[in-house]
């Protein structure tokens, strides 16, 4: 339930993003996923992250602002919507990944769909 419902509203933030500011910003915001990953997964499953992981993160927040440039009444509360389309993707690839560790594709090889 949680990867199906964040995969939809990721790309419901990302569309509803595309419609109010431009499509490198929204682009951009969406990409951000990776870099949530780690986070996500300290507050869903309370792991751990290494040391070694934070200065990358943080380098990687850093970039996405010197590529936006916020300043002044260029950044709106459309670019928050589009960041919440990489949290939200961060969640969907969290969840598959829980799932691929119970779940199998070998499960459905056996059953003909067509």
């Amino acid at each position: 339930m949680v990867r199906g419902f964040s995969g939809w509203l990721c790309f419901v933030t990302d569309f509803i993003a595309l419609k109010h500011i431009p499509l490198v910003d929204a682009s951009l915001l969406r990409n951000t996923a990776p870099l949530f990953v780690p986070l996500m997964a300290w507050m869903w499953f309370r792991m751990i992250i290494p040391r070694n992981r934070w200065i990358p993160m943080i380098a990687g927040f850093i970039g996405v602002i010197f590529i936006l440039q916020p300043a002044g009444d260029y950044t709106s509360i459309w670019h928050i919507v589009g960041l919440m389309s990489g949290i939200t993707l961060s969640l969907s690839m969290l969840g598959t990944r829980t799932l691929s560790s119970t779940d199998t594709s070998m499960a459905w090889a056996g059953h003909n769909w067509i």
